[in-house]
């Protein structure tokens, strides 16, 4: 096990060089000393007392002096790795108790083999004294504090608070295991388990030299009362990469112990690991028995410690992650269960957040999570705290789910699966199922929040999205096994005829690629109650039959009756355009509705209205023109095509809100078009591509309205400018005393401007300019007709 190195932003040479805790006096005295020992029992005679021993009563007072009885134990543990170490690589003969032992073993140094024993202790002696104790004092620019937390068993754990030192420390990317599939490898076929959890796992991985300034910390001795500096020499815990850099190591040990030294064929065990939690999975218990006594024994020769206390070996039933595990069965543990219901109701969103964050980890259990769980995400969103009854249900009934939560079955990788979704209330609901026997046994309940794009969509739409939401979560459980997927809709008819009108192009390609070119799914449509029916509160009776397509068509479109091709025998046909553009620095705008041969009305449209808005001040007047008729409707605008045909409706059902959360544009006037699109008899709107030079009459209507569009927006604009309007309705919104400033009063009497008899000296004209009665000029400066 080599040492490790901390890389950050910093420069990370070590900025002293040797050791500053001791000097060379001192240093070669412990050297010396270690070298005229005769017997390892002296020298460890404090800490396990030799029965008889060797030295003088000068040396003993020179080893109190120079270590006390932390930094001895601290070179024992140190011999003892360096000593695995060399058993591992194979680069000594012997036991670790035959090359580190506690107790005088009463080597003869006059023999050969006595003093080539003694050889090998002192040179491990020394490495131990080099790694274990002089780089733990030190002197460094860096300093973080320390806290002691008290575990459950009594004693003290000694917390760091290495914050700032993660702060300037480079990431390193996480390859850890994701618990969510990490037990897809266990199948039914398992029935011997043993768990294995590491003993300060951090700790087994020694630290490069030039990394240790950076975890120092203040230690005071509580016997003399000295304060040092001390840090460490192992990866510290706190530190944010020392998990990943543990796993790592870690994994690729297990890796070689699979390789070199287990002979079992790998189709009769398994072994997981999750950063320092072991899983082994056997067939039969002689083979986990034997993996397990081959396992420990790597494990202590690679110089890590096994709790004795979490060991569970070769048993038929275990907890590993949270869950207790048993052959083909997984289950939420009593543990996880009882701490998550002892939670008090939340205060504040941040305990909220963390009750969610623990409960959500057990969403996989938990039937309807998403719908009971609602309330309290709702609760999240809000600025100041809310809490109230739908809160306390959601949280008491998340409560009571966990207590019911049931047991599901591991995912047989030889087997297929099926999945069956269902949609509701914009939440994507799903079982995940495996056959055993004639049953099907539940592997996995999904309940997933559609985006608020999908949100807005048609029911059948919603359960194409919810179908693919829910098929990549259980891909994570099948990992490409047969994948039959049962939907109460016609998904793929749904996606291929309207798919186009409401999902996005990027959207669609996605969506089809996922249904249509996977080979792992067979989408299957199930009319009856399938097992996500059984997810909501209030299930239909009967079965699920419905024609898709229709329904949206029915539902979603604006009126039941519209057609996007044209009806037969309609009372007239109309072609509408809007315009908008800009000229000498004004924008003009107008709109147009006229026949083939026959302008039925063109009217401007107030300074900087946008063509999109033209468009359908256009379309709309059309149909109310319409109105009691039937009616043909030709447009060049894709934007008021979609409004009318998809785009209303869908905001509508949003509230009027785009997919960000924001009011739509155009608002009033779409709002507008909607009531207007009942009012003909009949009503078919059709899109006309615009500023074609081909023949036909509905390529002579959209040049005639297009024309139309563009004179009256400049034409009327000019004839009201010099000719006052009476009883325009804008005179309702004028003030009768506008508020004028005091420039304004002056450059009135200058133009010799004169108040009328409603007290305004100006007068709106139908396109918004105010005109005087008498000079037709236009004033820069306040942007007046006078």
């Amino acid at each position: 096990m080599g040492t490790v190195r901390v890389g950050e932003r910093l420069d990370m040479r070590p900025k002293f060089s040797g050791d500053r805790s001791r000097t060379p006096k001192v240093a070669g005295a412990v050297r010396e000393v270690i070298y005229s020992t005769p017997a390892p029992g002296d020298f460890w005679g404090d800490i396990n007392p030799c029965p008889t021993p060797r030295l003088s009563d000068n040396y003993e007072v020179l080893l109190d002096t120079l270590m006390d009885s932390t930094e001895k134990e601290m070179v024992l543990r140190a011999m003892t790795e360096k000593a695995r170490e060399m058993i591992r690589l194979r680069v000594a003969d012997g036991t670790l108790n035959e090359l580190v032992p506690r107790e005088d073993p009463e080597w003869d140094p006059n023999t050969a083999r006595g003093h080539q024993a003694l050889k090998g202790y002192q040179e491990l002696l020394i490495e131990g004294v080099r790694t274990g104790i002089p780089k733990t004092e030190c002197e460094s620019e860096y300093n973080t504090p320390i806290f002691p937390v008290k575990k459950p068993n009594g004693k003290y754990r000694l917390v760091q608070d290495l914050r700032a030192i993660n702060e300037i420390t480079k990431d390193i990317h996480p390859v850890v295991a994701n618990p969510y599939t990490l037990l897809t490898s266990v199948s039914e076929k398992f029935e011997w388990f043993t768990v294995i959890d590491l003993k300060d796992a951090f700790f087994c991985i020694p630290l490069a030299l030039e990394s240790r300034k950076y975890f120092a910390f203040e230690w005071e001795n509580p016997d003399t009362g000295r304060r040092r500096q001390l840090t460490w020499s192992r990866l510290p815990q706190g530190f944010k990469n020392s998990p990943t850099i543990f796993g790592n190591q870690l994994a690729r040990e297990l890796e070689e112990w699979k390789t070199t030294q287990v002979t079992v064929p790998s189709m009769f065990y398994v072994v997981l690991q999750y950063v320092d939690d072991i899983f082994l999975a056997a067939t039969e218990r002689d083979i986990c028995s034997q993996l397990t006594i081959s396992l420990l024994n790597m494990l202590g020769q690679g110089g890590y410690r096994v709790s004795r206390d979490k060991a569970q070996l070769v048993r038929t039933e275990v907890v590993y992650l949270g869950c207790e595990i048993s052959k083909g069965v997984r289950k939420l543990g009593t543990n996880r269960i009882a701490a998550i219901c002892a939670i008090p109701v939340p205060r504040n969103h941040q305990e909220l957040r963390s009750f969610l964050g623990m409960v959500g980890w057990c969403r996989l259990w938990i039937l309807n999570f998403g719908l009971l769980a609602r309330p309290l995400y709702e609760a999240l969103k809000e600025v100041h705290w809310t809490w109230g009854r739908a809160q306390e249900k959601a949280f008491l009934e998340l409560k009571q789910a966990l207590k019911e939560a049931p047991a599901l079955g591991l995912p047989d990788l030889s087997k297929e699966f099926q999945l069956y979704v269902t949609e509701r209330h914009r939440l994507a609901l799903g079982v995940l199922t495996q056959k055993i026997g004639p049953w099907k046994r539940p592997v996995g309940y999904f309940s997933k929040q559609l985006d608020t794009v999908s949100s807005g969509w048609p029911g059948c739409l919603r359960a194409v999205a919810a179908t693919v939401l829910l098929i990549q979560e259980a891909r994570k459980l099948t990992l490409g096994r047969k994948l039959e997927v049962y939907v109460p809709h016609m998904v793929i008819a749904v996606l291929e005829q309207k798919g186009g009108h409401w999902l996005s192009s990027s959207r669609l390609l996605q969506y089809q690629a996922l249904l249509r070119e996977q080979d792992d799914i067979e989408l299957k449509i199930n009319p009856h109650l399938n097992p996500a029916e059984f997810l909501r509160s209030n299930q239909e009776e009967g079965e699920l039959v419905h024609d898709c397509v229709e329904i949206i068509e029915q539902v979603y479109a604006s009126r039941e009756d519209l057609k996007d091709a044209p009806i037969d025998s309609p009372d007239w046909e109309l072609f509408t355009d809007g315009s908008s553009f800009v000229e000498n620095g004004t924008r003009y705008a107008g709109y147009a509705v006229v026949t083939t041969l026959q302008v039925i009305e063109a009217k401007a449209l107030p300074p900087g209205t946008s063509a999109q808005k033209a468009e359908i001040r256009a379309l709309t007047r059309a149909l109310e023109l319409s109105k009691g008729k039937r009616v043909n409707v030709w447009t060049d605008s894709k934007y008021a095509f979609g409004v009318v045909h998809v785009h209303g409706a869908l905001w509508k059902e949003r509230g009027l809100l785009t997919s960000q959360g924001s009011t739509i544009k155009h608002r009033d006037e779409i709002l507008l078009l909607l009531e207007a699109v009942r009012e003909p008899e009949a009503v078919a709107v059709m899109h006309v591509p615009g500023h074609r030079r081909e023949d036909g009459k509905i390529y002579q209507g959209n040049r005639l309205a297009d024309k139309t569009a563009k004179r009256v927006a400049k034409e009327i604009k000019i004839q009201s400018a010099l000719i006052p309007a009476k009883g325009n309705p804008a005179d309702s919104y004028m003030k009768d005393e506008p508020p004028y400033l005091p420039d304004d009063v002056k450059l009135a009497h200058l133009v010799k401007a004169q108040k009328n008899d409603k007290g305004c000296g100006w007068r709106p004209d139908p396109v918004g300019n105010y005109t005087h009665k008498g000079d037709a000029k236009r004033h820069r400066k306040c942007d007046l007709e006078l």
